[in-house]
């Protein structure tokens, strides 16, 4: 029978700050490759807003490595952040979502990560937005069909500019809400 030797840290939680589990995680996970998103799964907000997805039959995945869902039945952590961000009213959290998403989650104790994900987000209202982001993208796709040039270009690489400008035509404060018409909703978001 052959021999193991497994490692065992104990640390002591007495007088700890707050966040010390994520830096501890942070500092001594050196055998596998962290990204940022990685941390997010750490954030009890995920998992409130996943519950109340798991009510209304939509599935969120935010931890790495679980399956994308198919987007009839639910949303991912990057697409959630995407539109979060888009439907912020501070619009660099939208170019940060184009430039580099993994920004928007470096640190989850503060902004620009607790101005998308916090009490205030129910998962119905998250969940409504991403279905009007991608109501946006799929009409920016068949308006780019007939572009060519620096208009194509615009398209394409203005892309969470244009969402940013769309949502702001919205009434977004409606959306969430029991008895929004998210019909009416999608209209407008493709005009």
């Amino acid at each position: 029978m052959a021999r193991a030797t497994v490692s065992v840290r104990f640390i002591s939680l007495e007088e700890v700050p707050p966040d010390f589990s994520i830096e501890v995680t942070r500092a001594t996970n050196t055998q596998n490759r962290i990204e940022r998103r990685d941390f997010v799964s750490l954030d009890p907000e995920q998992e409130r807003l996943r519950t109340e997805l798991v009510l209304d039959g939509i599935d969120y995945v935010y931890k790495s490595g679980d399956k994308t869902p198919q987007p009839d039945v639910g949303l991912d952590l990057s697409e959630a952040t995407v539109a979060l961000a888009c439907s912020s009213p501070d619009v660099p959290f939208s170019v940060q979502a184009k430039r580099e998403i993994g920004k928007l989650w470096e640190d989850i104790s503060r902004a620009p990560y607790r101005a998308l994900f916090n009490p205030s987000v129910t998962g119905r209202r998250m969940w409504s937005l991403v279905k009007l982001l991608r109501a946006i993208e799929q009409q920016l796709a068949i308006e780019r069909a007939s572009m060519t040039g620096r208009d194509a270009m615009f398209a394409i690489h203005g892309n969470r500019f244009i969402t940013y400008q769309v949502f702001k035509r919205l009434p977004l404060s409606r959306i969430g809400l029991p008895g929004t018409k998210m019909e009416e909703l999608d209209r407008q978001a493709r005009q």
